[in-house]
C-alpha cells in the first residue's frame, strides 16, 4: 500500500540500500533523493514510479540501480494526447523514463532496466559515461537499436538483451566484455565483429532466427566455455562446421547447435543414449580428453528444463564409473534435433588404452538422445598430426571404484578379438553396446546381449 516517502526521509544520509521493489502503488522518487548521500543500491522493480528525476545523477556512490518492470508516463504533448486516446487504455505510449544523460553516476557498476517498454529514444545516448558499468539488464524492451556509445564502457563484463523483438542489430561492443545475452531476440540479423573480446566466455544467441554469419566467432573458440545457438536455423553449414571443429575448451560448458547428424570425423557413433567403444592403445601418447557429441530433441516445445544433465562413463576393464556434469545450465526443449557437443578432461576417467568403455548421456526425462559420438584427443603427434587439447577439468565429477557399494561394476563380457572398436550406428553386425539393468544383490550390473 505504500505510495510515497515523506521528504524527511531523504534527509536520512547513512542509508545505503533503498529497496522499494514490489512496492506496486509507490509512484513518486522526490527531488531530494540527491541528500542521500551514502546510497550504494537503490531497488525500485515493478514499482509505479513513471519517472525517474535527474537528481539520481548527483548519487555518486551509487553502484547498482535496479528500476525493472517500470512503464514510462505519457507527457503533455499533443501527440501523446493523440496515442493516449487512440491506442487502448492498457496500453501506456512510452516516454523517457531515465534522464536525457546519465552522466554523473561515475560509480555505478549494475544497471536493470528489463521490461521497461524502452524504445530507441530512451535509451540515454550517453551510455559510454558510465565508466564503472559492469552489468547492463536491458532485457524484453522495444527498441531496435542502441547507441553506439555503448562500445565506450571499457568496464562491462555483461550484457543481456534477452527477448529485445525489434532488435535488428547490436552495435560493436567493448572489448573486456565476457558475456553477450540476446536470446530470443526474433529479429536480429547483425552482431558486430566479435574477433577482438578476446575473454568472452559465454555466447547465448538462442532462437534468433535472422542471423546468418558470426562475424569473428572463430578467433573465439579457445576461450568461449558457452555457445548457446539452439534455433538459430539460418546460420550457415560451414560456420557449424568451425564452430565443432574450433572449440577446444575442456571441463564445465558446451555448445548447442541446430542439427541432426554427428560430425563425420567421431570414429564412435552409435544410436541412441550410449555409445560403446576399446579406448586404442598408441604408445607414447596419452590420452587428455573426450569430445562428446549428442543429437537431441524433445516432445515439448519452448519449455526450459530445469533437470541437470549428466555424462557417465564406465570403464569395464577396470570396474570404475565416474559421471560428470559438464551443463547445470537450462536447456531449451525443442521439437526440433540440436546438437550438443562438450570436451571432457581425462584426468577424472583416468582411461588408458585396452580400456573398454561406454559412455551414456542423460539430459534429463524431457528430453531424447538420438545419437552419441565420441571422439578422443591425444597429446602428441598421430599419423603425422598434432592432435590440439585445451586443458581442464570436469566440474562436479564422481569417480566411483570398485570398492564402492554405489556403482559395483563388474565386467562380465570378455571380447574376442576383433570384437572391440568403433561404433558406427546399429547395423545387424554391429555388436550391440553394453546397457545396465537394475539387480536385487547390486545397484548396478551389466546386461549381456545374446
Amino acid at each position: 500500500m505504500l505510495k510515497d516517502l515523506p521528504r524527511s526521509f531523504y534527509e536520512l544520509k547513512s542509508i545505503e540500500t533503498l529497496d522499494l521493489s514490489g512496492c506496486s502503488k509507490f509512484a513518486n522518487l522526490d527531488d531530494d533523493l540527491w541528500k542521500m548521500v551514502s546510497l550504494t543500491t537503490l531497488l525500485a522493480d515493478n514499482t509505479a514510479i513513471r519517472k525517474v528525476p535527474s537528481t539520481i545523477l548527483r548519487l555518486t556512490n551509487l553502484k547498482c540501480l535496479s528500476l525493472c518492470g517500470l512503464k514510462a508516463s505519457p507527457s503533455n504533448s499533443l501527440p501523446s494526447l493523440f496515442w493516449s486516446w487512440v491506442l487502448p487504455r492498457k496500453i501506456t505510449k512510452p516516454t523517457n523514463l531515465l534522464p536525457p544523460s546519465l552522466r554523473g553516476l561515475t560509480s555505478l557498476q549494475r544497471l536493470s532496466l528489463k521490461d521497461c517498454n524502452l524504445t530507441d529514444d530512451a535509451i540515454p545516448k550517453d551510455l559510454g559515461s558510465l565508466f564503472s558499468l559492469q552489468e547492463l539488464n536491458l532485457q524484453s524492451n522495444s527498441f531496435r537499436s542502441l547507441p553506439s556509445s555503448l562500445n565506450g564502457l571499457s568496464k562491462l563484463r555483461r550484457l543481456i538483451l534477452d527477448y529485445c523483438a525489434n532488435l535488428n542489430a547490436i552495435p560493436e561492443l567493448p572489448n573486456n566484455l565476457k558475456s553477450l545475452e540476446a536470446r530470443n531476440c526474433t529479429s536480429l540479423e547483425r552482431i558486430p565483429n566479435l574477433s577482438e573480446i578476446s575473454n568472452m566466455d559465454t555466447l547465448s544467441l538462442t532462437n534468433c532466427s535472422k542471423l546468418i554469419e558470426i562475424p569473428g566467432l572463430v578467433k573465439l573458440l579457445k576461450s568461449l566455455r558457452f555457445i548457446r545457438m539452439e534455433g538459430c536455423s539460418n546460420i550457415t553449414d560451414a560456420l557449424k562446421e568451425n564452430i565443432l571443429q574450433g572449440w577446444t575448451v575442456s571441463g564445465f560448458g558446451g555448445i548447442f547447435l541446430p542439427g541432426n547428424n554427428i560430425p563425420e570425423w567421431f570414429p564412435y557413433v552409435d544410436e541412441g543414449a550410449s555409445v560403446f567403444f576399446e579406448v586404442p592403445q598408441n604408445i607414447g601418447c596419452n590420452l587428455k580428453e573426450l569430445i562428446v557429441c549428442i543429437v537431441y530433441s524433445s516432445c515439448l516445445d519452448n519449455i526450459v528444463s530445469q533437470d541437470l544433465t549428466s555424462i557417465s562413463v564406465i570403464n569395464y576393464t577396470k570396474g570404475t564409473m565416474c559421471t560428470s556434469r559438464p551443463v547445470a545450465i537450462d536447456v531449451v526443449a525443442s521439437h526440433e534435433d540440436h546438437l550438443w557437443q562438450g570436451y571432457l578432461s581425462n584426468h577424472a576417467f583416468n582411461l588408458e588404452g585396452c580400456d573398454e568403455v561406454e559412455v551414456i548421456v542423460d539430459f534429463g526425462p524431457q528430453f531424447s538422445v538420438k545419437k552419441t559420438g565420441v571422439s578422443l584427443v591425444w597429446d602428441k603427434v598421430i599419423n603425422d598430426k598434432m592432435i590440439q587439447y585445451a586443458s581442464g577439468s570436469n566440474e562436479d565429477a564422481n569417480v566411483l571404484g570398485e570398492d564402492n557399494a554405489q556403482a559395483d561394476i563388474k565386467s562380465k563380457r570378455a571380447l574376442a578379438d576383433g570384437d572391440a572398436g568403433p561404433s558406427h550406428g546399429s547395423s545387424d553386425e554391429d555388436r550391440p553396446p553394453k546397457r545396465l539393468r537394475s539387480d536385487p544383490n547390486t545397484e548396478m550390473s551389466i546386461d549381456e546381449h545374446a
